[in-house]
C-alpha cells in the first residue's frame, strides 16, 4: 500500500514521532512518499533518518510556481495545470 506524507518543512530535527512512524511502517511494507512545501532549514539530521526509503519531494519555489500560474491562466487552463 502506498502512503504519503505532507509537511511544510521537512526534515526537522523535532518531528521524530513522524520520523519513527514512517520507519515502522516502511518496515510493515507500506510505500511510502513524503512531500515537503519548504526544505530544511539545517543539515542537522537524526542518525536514524539514513534508514528511511521513502523519497522527499520539494514544492518548486515561489517564483517558479508564480510564473507557471500566469502562464497556465494565460492559456485557460487554470488551476487543472498546475495539479
Amino acid at each position: 500500500m502506498r502512503l504519503g506524507y505532507l509537511y511544510s518543512r521537512y526534515p526537522v530535527i523535532s518531528q521524530t514521532f513522524c520520523d519513527a512512524e514512517m520507519l515502522a511502517l516502511e518496515r510493515l511494507g507500506f510505500d511510502l512518499v513524503i512531500g515537503s512545501v519548504y526544505p530544511p532549514l539545517t543539515s542537522l539530521r537524526h542518525e536514524y533518518l539514513a534508514r528511511l526509503r521513502a523519497p522527499v519531494h520539494y514544492a518548486p519555489p515561489q517564483e517558479i510556481l508564480k510564473i507557471r500560474a500566469r502562464t497556465a491562466k494565460r492559456a485557460g487552463q487554470w488551476p487543472g495545470a498546475l495539479v
